[in-house]
């Protein structure tokens, strides 16, 4: 997760970090299965949702790691990360996303990449344990400004 995270906050991507970090996870998963806040603690079950999260070059493991992600008992899993991860494997299949979680940048604003039924997000947001769309946004348009 830490390289991961040094990766993206130079502003320069390097795919190899994501191809050797997605290898790494599946050893994992395939060796004790998805590695949950009971197993491994809360912070290495974050770092699994990150390296899934941007494991983009391989949609099949993504959606293999939503539906791991899916089975753990609900005390065990944060309901967040898995927003994140429909969001992004559904805007990788070219279709609208769920919770409002994926961005895209437009003349220095934000806008949230197509959703469906955007009437109706909020509520979808608040039952994965999410904060509004428009707070979210604020929140995310603060820190590109602050990047400028």
């Amino acid at each position: 997760m830490d390289e991961d995270q040094k990766m993206r906050n130079s502003g320069k991507l390097d795919q190899a970090v994501d191809f050797k970090n997605t290898e790494t996870l599946k050893g994992i998963i395939k060796e004790q299965g998805w590695p949950d806040s009971r197993m491994v603690g809360k912070q290495a079950a974050l770092a699994a949702w990150l390296l899934a999260q941007h494991a983009d070059h391989d949609l099949k493991f993504q959606i293999r790691c939503l539906h791991l992600m899916e089975r753990v008992p609900i005390r065990h899993r944060d309901r967040a990360h898995i927003a994140y991860l429909i969001d992004r494997i559904l805007i990788h299949q070219r279709k609208p996303q769920k919770y409002g979680t994926q961005f895209r940048l437009f003349r220095g604003k934000l806008k949230p990449k197509p959703l469906m039924s955007p009437e109706t997000v909020n509520i979808r947001r608040r039952r994965m344990g999410l904060s509004s769309l428009e707070s979210y946004r604020k929140k995310l348009q603060k820190r590109v400004d602050r990047e400028k």
